[in-house]
């Protein structure tokens, strides 16, 4: 599963009101610093999206310690500000008035007074960018991956419920079947569609009886119609290893395209998460490790092939120095595979985990994941809006 999505340090407070005949309440937008009877310090940034949102990041610098976690404003009653972060029953509150405003909170299970004081009107880049970014209005709960057909409709999954919908965008509204499976047996968290659209391969892990997967292996569920399961079928050991294998997808000439924690046979160790590429043989499956400097000593996937195999992208994350899933792009020149490179905000946000890239067939639209609100949401942006794919649908 994904790394690094959970913060260190996060707080638990309670409500606190100010007197009935406070003052107006300052404008919301902007940098904070937050401060403990402890002598810790935080930097919170804040910023309001045009769908009326409040989000933000709550920063810890130190010597010892760094983390950018996500928040989200639950509640701003008049006199209050209630944020909450990302994971969890974890929020911290504070009376809503000019100056610095005082309260207390939970850090690490331990009681500490706090103030909170606007230093600045100003917030990073990357925020600032996301402001326009409004999630999809979808049923799934922090949808995963997305795959999309041919007529435009795309299959999406949620990893927080398991559940697969395929989803139609009218003029308006948003048309949602679900595809039942059954989840007694089995539960799913990503998936990629075949060219022919009669396959989804998909990420997850037997319920009854318990397997021996350590992190959940990658299924083939063949369709009997567009919204309808007709089977569930485990790929063989030269895909799954003992490890954990996931985030798989498809290839235009119907080869896997996959990220695994473990070593499949024939092949050689990277990485604590690496890009592989299985073909289907008339002597079973060939498995091989994903050519060139995509592959690095980091963690590597959740794998998308644009069609006519031009580039690839990924999401990549690091312990040391320490970086969350992050969106890369390699471009394919002379026949092999360049460097990754970071694409740039909206599609990534320093504070949160991006991941899950898939780009619609009529090369329209870029759809992933990103946790900057707090939890995950599905976004799309145009492939115009972002330089480093608009050469390749130019």
């Amino acid at each position: 599963m994904l790394r690094s999505l959970f913060p260190i340090f996060l707080f638990v407070g309670t409500l606190f009101t100010s007197c009935s005949n406070s003052l107006p309440p300052p404008e919301l937008e902007g940098s904070y610093l937050l401060e403990t009877a402890g002598g810790q310090s935080y930097y919170l940034e804040l910023v309001r999206a045009l769908d009326s949102v409040a989000y933000g990041t709550m920063l810890l610098h130190s010597d010892t310690a760094h983390f950018a976690a996500p928040v989200h404003l639950r509640e701003e009653p008049s006199d209050s500000l209630h944020l909450e972060m990302w994971y969890g029953d974890r929020y911290l509150s504070v009376p809503w008035k000019p100056g610095t405003m005082y309260g207390s909170g939970n850090l690490n299970g331990k009681k500490v007074s706090l103030s909170l004081k606007k230093v600045a009107n100003t917030v990073s880049a990357d925020l600032t960018a996301s402001k326009e970014l409004i999630p999809l209005p979808l049923l799934a709960k922090a949808p995963a991956f997305t795959a999309p057909k041919k007529d435009g409709r795309f299959y999406t999954i949620g990893w927080e419920d398991h559940t697969i919908y395929l989803v139609e965008e009218t003029e308006k509204s948003w048309l949602e079947i679900q595809l039942p499976y059954d989840t007694s047996r089995y539960s799913f968290s990503s998936i990629g569609l075949s060219t022919d659209e009669r396959t989804l391969v998909a990420h997850g892990r037997a319920i009854k009886p318990l397997p021996e997967e350590a992190g959940g292996s990658i299924y083939r569920l063949s369709l009997a119609d567009d919204t309808t399961i007709k089977s569930v079928t485990l790929l063989p050991l030269e895909i799954n290893t003992p490890s954990y294998d996931n985030f798989p997808d498809f290839a235009s000439n119907g080869d896997i395209v996959y990220s695994s924690w473990g070593t499949p046979p024939g092949t050689r160790k990277v990485g604590e998460g690496d890009l592989y590429r299985a073909r289907n043989t008339d002597a079973g499956w060939v498995t091989e490790l994903f050519p060139g400097p995509v592959n690095t000593t980091a963690s590597e996937a959740g794998p998308y092939v644009d069609s006519s195999e031009r580039f690839v992208m990924y999401h990549h994350s690091r312990a040391d120095p320490p970086v969350k899933d992050k969106v890369y792009l390699s471009e394919r020149q002379s026949n092999e595979w360049g460097p990754g490179i970071r694409l740039p905000p909206p599609v990534n946000l320093d504070h949160s985990s991006q991941y899950g890239l898939r780009i619609d067939q009529s090369g329209r639209y870029l759809y992933w994941t990103s946790h900057h609100r707090g939890q995950g949401h599905l976004y799309r942006i145009p492939v115009s809006d972002i330089p480093a794919l608009k050469p390749f649908f130019e």
